[in-house]
């Protein structure tokens, strides 16, 4: 066979692509496997340059190993390379070239082989890809998973999270049969298997044992994978150890939470916000029929505001927790309720739900807000009103008596006892027959006395109330005193004061508790702890020591209503504890037993609620109200609506209506008791039409409702209508109690009959026109005969002087100069009597001038005695000029006439603004006064000195006073004793006085 034709035919024929390529990369010949691979005739690809038929990515690496080639530097290459076809994707081979021998004509050529592997590289392409997806699914996972061999139970593969979860490496697992992790038998796994298929769970329960010898409650989710044609099981275990334990702490809590008598829920946020779990008391609160009805509903329905409820879930969510805080909401049937919630968000498998406490505070909300109007009430009334201990240590006074006793606020008045408020006589009568009466029937009344802010000893009329605990001991006092000065000191003239009392504080928390009967031993919760003062680390809680913090006087009721638990009673008792410190709760205790199959009971579940500050805050609104029922004037209180919800006894007495028949006003459960009390009085127009008189009506209408409204208080003289249609005068308080959205809450009155004090005033009236009258008469008449005595006296010295001797003389000059004296006596009551009768009607005064003249007048008393006399700046006031001038001029007088006897008298006119009024005083150097006869001395002609020694009638100092009570104002006197110098103060109004009423 020619050699040449073999070489040639085996070129042709070879199962691969061979070319033949010049220096320059040119194809010189090709075969046709060549031509197959690139799908184009050979002749075409003869004289092309091969890297044309190259993917760009490799052709540099091919022409860079044609030129490594051509010029020796190395002696064959070979790589894998696409080649692209005409058509078609491209086509992967493994390309060989190598360096022939040198032609005749010296040119040198390579030779080119090209392998089609283009189904290799699909095989390695997929098998990369598998082993990508088992390293992401497998090997990559955060799930723990193993790869086991059915047959054996062999464990062929462990990713790294199952390295960590079991705390052996991958290669000790290896080493380890499933057998030795999972605890269960084979026919525990068997059973396990069984249940999972009834269930149609993807999961079975098992317990795997870990590296550190724990056991951990463990979920396996497993299916079959064939991997090189073999089948192993794939599982994904998941760790259920702290979901188990958490389900079975809820179902062993979940007794408790039935049994709570506050809502446990849990809820999913969104739109409606559906319930996920309520228990019993949460569908009671809500008034559901059943926790299914409630399971049915959203939290939207429960929300009176949709806006209230939003802000709510956006705190909840930005902060993850909310505590009590109290929402208006509403029961499925529409009734508006007050709770405080608190709500804590958490993360589980199903996303965020919020779980949370619900607590109906309706009433303790209501009591409150009771509380809050009847204290208003007392911080506005004008009486006096206080609380003291048993001991006389005070607790609290109102506003208008820390005013009166020159104190800041209660708690200064808490400094002081109660007994230091009066004088001697008055501490000695209300030791001795005030509180011992008090004390014996509940109420003590009678007329005492105060020393106020200044020293002054005011008379009052005054009532005592004691308060009692259950055991019947004084708990503290209370006390309405009324200011009677002014009518002790007109004689029957009445300023009398309002009344009403204080209510107490809010109820408390609570906490569950187990007692297992089987071991006599008690669980409690850390607030039960802290109700009865104790602390865990005290010891193990028994039935004994239990019994031991119960109130001695309410054990044999505890242990009865545990007794009767047993019968299968409900447990629900109030009692007191006694906590180690001697301190005393009241405490509210629910719970139910549970039994065994034979009967007995082995143990109670429960809860406690402390509820002193509950009760003492109902006890204190009891004894406000039965404060106000003590007080003679008039309270009412309406509500929101309108309707009256509460009338004192005495104005039930007044409106001839009958008493409640129940002993309380108000109680929690059932509010005001409003027994008795007529349709009409439903609103307060048809209240205002029953009880005032026609003008009286049109006045509260037009004024005091309107001013009330605005200002939130009003008070002025009306009149009311008694029993049988009698009009009496009154003085009346209307106030008008907003909630914090500014929404009227409450409106309250106090009304006091004002008949006998007009009576007086009448009286006090005419008695003082008569005297005027008469002391203008007497004045007027009596001079006449002064003079016809003056001049016969004169007339009988100037005739007869030869004829008589010096005693006669004697006679006549001592007649002439009590004649004198009389003549200036008559013509000072005058003056007096003429301030009301004659004065000016009032116009603007400028004290300064008034001053001045007053000074001009005293012009040469002022040379005589050489005073010096300085003022402050004086305003100018409403008032009669001359008589102002008069008053200034008289106690000018007076500083001069009892100047110092051996210096210069020195007197300076001050004057200080002093809330609505101008205190004036005039202070001097002079000889002072005993205080003891500081209001002697304003009476008319009372002298405290002899006429040898200062001239005078003793009627200036009266002239004053009866000048400033006509401008509205009061004068008194001050000194240390004689020695001392003299103040005089005096008040004149700021307001313009009424010029009518003065004139």
């Amino acid at each position: 066979m020619d050699p040449e034709n073999t070489h040639s035919a085996f070129f042709e024929h070879a199962p691969v692509g061979m070319a033949v390529v010049d220096a320059d990369g040119c194809l010189r010949a090709a075969n046709r496997r060549l031509s197959g691979l690139l799908a184009r005739e050979a002749d075409v690809l003869v004289g092309q340059t091969l890297t044309e038929w190259v993917a760009s990515a490799e052709a540099d690496r091919v022409a860079a190993a044609i030129h490594s080639l051509i010029y020796g530097e190395t002696g064959e290459w070979r790589d894998e390379c696409r080649l692209l076809p005409r058509q078609g994707p491209p086509l992967w081979v493994e390309l060989a070239l190598s360096r022939l021998p040198d032609a005749d004509d010296g040119a040198t050529r390579l030779a080119l082989t090209a392998t089609d592997i283009d189904a290799r590289k699909a095989s390695e392409a997929e098998r990369d890809e598998l082993e990508h997806f088992y390293q992401q699914t497998f090997t990559n996972n955060v799930a723990v998973k193993l790869l086991i061999d059915p047959d054996d139970g062999r464990i062929v593969d462990a990713n790294p999270a199952a390295e960590t979860f079991y705390g052996w490496s991958i290669e000790e697992l290896k080493k380890r049969p499933i057998q030795a992790i999972n605890t269960l038998s084979a026919e525990e796994v068997r059973t396990e298997m069984e249940r999972a298929a009834e269930e149609e769970r993807l999961y079975f329960r098992f317990r795997h044992r870990v590296a550190s010898g724990e056991i951990r409650d463990v979920e396996v989710y497993s299916g079959p994978v064939w991997l090189r044609g073999k089948r192993y099981l794939h599982s994904i275990i998941h760790d259920a150890t702290d979901t188990r334990r958490y389900l079975r702490e809820l179902e062993r809590y979940k007794a408790i939470f039935d049994t709570l008598p506050v809502g446990v829920y849990r809820n999913l946020p969104g739109h409606t916000g559906q319930f996920d779990y309520v228990n019993p008391a949460m569908a009671r609160i809500f008034g559901a029929g059943s926790i299914a009805e409630l399971l049915s509903r959203s939290t939207a329905e429960l929300y009176t505001d949709p806006e209230e409820r939003r802000r709510f879930s956006d705190d909840l969510l930005a902060r993850g927790e909310v505590h009590r805080r109290e929402l208006d909401l509403r029961t499925l049937d529409g009734r508006a309720i007050r709770c405080a919630i608190t709500a804590r968000a958490h993360e589980t498998e199903q996303g965020t739900v919020f779980d949370g406490v619900v607590e109906d505070v309706t009433e303790r909300h209501q009591a409150e807000r009771q509380r809050e109007d009847l204290l208003q009430i007392l911080e506005a009334a004008p009486d006096f009103i206080g609380m003291a201990d048993p001991d006389g240590r005070i607790l609290y006074q109102n506003p208008s008596f820390n005013r009166a006793m020159g104190f800041a606020d209660s708690a200064e008045a808490s400094l002081h006892d109660v007994g230091g408020l009066h004088p001697e006589w008055a501490r000695r009568r209300l030791q001795e027959e005030a509180l011992p009466e008090a004390r014996h029937n509940g109420v003590w009344q009678g007329e005492m006395a105060i020393l106020a802010g200044d020293g002054r000893e005011l008379p009052v009329s005054q009532t005592v109330v004691a308060h009692f605990d259950e055991t019947g001991a004084v708990r503290r006092y209370s006390t309405i005193i009324r200011d009677i000065s002014e009518r002790v000191a007109t004689e029957q003239a009445l300023r009398q004061r309002e009344a009403e009392l204080n209510q107490a504080q809010r109820i408390a928390r609570m906490g569950s508790w187990v007692s297992d009967f089987r071991v006599n031993e008690i669980r409690w919760s850390d607030e039960i702890y802290r109700i009865f003062g104790r602390r865990p680390e005290d010891g193990p809680v028994t039935h004994e020591t239990f019994m031991e913090a119960v109130h001695p006087h309410d054990r044999t009721a505890v242990q009865a209503a545990l007794e009767a638990s047993f019968a299968g009673e409900p447990y629900d008792i109030v009692h007191r504890v006694v906590r180690p410190d001697g301190q005393v709760r009241t405490v509210r205790e629910r719970g139910y037993t549970e039994f065994d199959n034979a009967g007995q009971p082995v143990r109670m579940l429960g809860t406690v609620q402390d509820i002193t500050e509950q009760r003492q805050l109902e006890d204190s609104l009891r004894r406000l109200v039965a404060i106000l029922d003590s007080t003679p004037d008039v309270v009412s209180m309406h509500g929101p609506d309108g309707a009256m919800l509460y009338l004192n006894a005495a104005g039930r007495r007044l409106m001839g209506l009958p008493e409640p028949e129940l002993a309380d006003h108000w109680d929690p459960e059932t509010g005001w008791n409003r027994a008795g009390l007529p349709r009409e009085m439903d609103t307060v127009e048809g209240t205002i039409e029953r009880v005032h008189p026609p003008w009286a009506l049109e006045r509260v209408r037009e004024e005091a409702l309107p001013a009330a409204m605005e200002h939130g208080q009003w008070q002025g003289e009306t009149a009311l209508l008694d029993a049988e249609g009698r009009e009496r005068p009154a003085s009346q308080v209307l106030l008008i109690h907003r909630d914090t959205d500014g929404a009227i809450a409450q409106t309250s009155t106090i009304i006091r009959d004002i008949s006998e004090r007009k009576r007086i005033e009448r009286e006090l009236e005419r008695s003082n026109a008569e005297l005027e009258q008469f002391a203008y008469a007497v004045s007027h008449d009596l001079q006449e005969p002064l003079r016809i005595i003056n001049s016969y006296l004169g007339l009988l010295k100037r005739r007869h002087a030869d004829a008589l001797d010096d005693k006669a003389r004697r006679y006549i000059d001592t007649a002439t100069d009590a004649a004198g004296r009389m003549r200036q006596m008559i013509q000072d009551l005058l003056e007096y009597s003429r301030v009301q009768r004659m004065g000016e009607a009032f116009a603007p005064v400028d004290l300064t001038r008034a001053l001045d003249d007053a000074c001009g007048n005293l012009h040469t008393a002022i040379q005589d005695s050489g005073a010096r006399i300085s003022r402050d700046p004086l305003p100018t006031v409403q008032g009669d000029a001359g008589q102002l001038m008069r008053l200034f001029q008289n106690l000018l007088s007076n500083a001069i006439k009892y100047g110092p006897p051996d210096a210069v008298p020195e007197i300076h006119v001050g004057c200080d603004e002093r809330g609505d009024e101008w205190e004036i005083r005039v202070t001097d150097n002079g000889i002072g006064i005993d205080p003891e006869q500081s209001e002697r001395i304003f009476q008319v002609f009372q002298r405290l000195h002899g006429r040898a020694e200062y001239p005078g009638t003793g009627a200036g100092l009266a002239l004053a006073r009866r000048i400033t009570e006509r401008h509205g104002g009061r004068i008194r006197a001050e000194s240390d004793g004689e020695g001392h110098g003299t103040t005089f103060r005096l008040t004149l109004p700021r307001q313009p006085a009424d010029a009518t009423s003065a004139s």
